[in-house]
């Protein structure tokens, strides 16, 4: 079935760039289907001529019954490739397929396969790659399941994020994929850039003048639940979409699901 998302625009300054970037962010798809194997999504995104595509985690659902519908995410990533390089991130569904392989019967190892060899696919888990034509560096975070319980919030040091994605270099336009926006003042400690983010689905129910009111680790009102959050020290911004999907709680009220485009320029 079809569901009507929206684009959601962004413009950053960064002085660090060559020459302008145009960024297309999906996440938290959560295999959800806009038109017939994804057509209306597709097109969304090649219309916007992005140069690349973000994935920062949660394209796909944590569940045995989900095996077929994942089977179509992973066509709909393939097909994202044929518009633009594509540098996906692990959520905490990834993590969760990829940890709990008995469980889950071997779903995450016929997705992997089934995005095996895809071109232009860049698996960014705990690694990163250098966009030369911008001087942009792209950093792939994938935290363990730990950090993703509910009600409790696991404490992420800095050190901790060094030993999984090494030191960012200051002269690059660094460009952090991070899934759970909770941390974002862990992540400010690395000085990146820009992060990029979801998981918390926008607050699910968003009151107007308030925000959204309970995230997925059940936090009424989370800190970091939707738009630009700026660390003033650091000059470091984090862009939080609502996510492009849902899952077990199909939710949403005065909050849509959306296409994230981001323009990176120099001014």
């Amino acid at each position: 079935m079809s569901v009507n998302f929206q684009i959601v625009r962004y413009n950053f300054i960064s002085q660090k760039v060559r020459k302008p970037l145009r960024i297309v962010m999906i996440a938290d798809l959560h295999n959800q289907v806009y038109g017939l194997e994804n057509t209306d999504l597709l097109t969304a995104i090649d219309t916007e001529q992005p140069d690349i595509i973000l994935l920062p985690g949660d394209m796909i659902v944590c569940r045995k019954s989900e095996r077929k519908n994942n089977r179509v995410t992973a066509d709909t990533i393939r097909k994202m490739t044929e518009i633009a390089p594509v540098y996906y991130s692990y959520g905490n569904h990834e993590r969760g397929l990829l940890e709990c392989v008995r469980e889950t019967d071997g779903i995450w190892q016929e997705y992997s396969q089934h995005l095996k060899g895809a071109h232009h696919l860049h698996m960014l888990v705990n690694a990163h790659e250098f966009l030369e034509p911008w001087n942009v560096c792209l950093y792939g975070l994938d935290l363990p399941r730990a950090y993703y319980k509910r009600l409790i919030k696991k404490p992420l040091r800095e050190d901790v994020l060094t030993s999984m994605l090494g030191k960012m270099q200051p002269d690059h336009c660094n460009v952090l994929l991070a899934h759970n926006p909770d941390y974002f003042r862990s992540y400010c400690t690395l000085h990146p850039d820009l992060i990029v983010s979801g998981h918390n689905h926008g607050g699910m129910i968003r009151i107007p003048g308030i925000g959204g009111v309970i995230s997925p680790r059940l936090h009424p009102f989370p800190k970091y639940d939707y738009g630009v959050y700026e660390s003033a020290d650091i000059k470091t911004k984090m862009v939080v979409t609502a996510g492009c999907g849902m899952h077990s709680i199909h939710i949403r009220i005065n909050n849509p699901p959306e296409m994230v485009v981001i323009d990176v320029n120099k001014m």
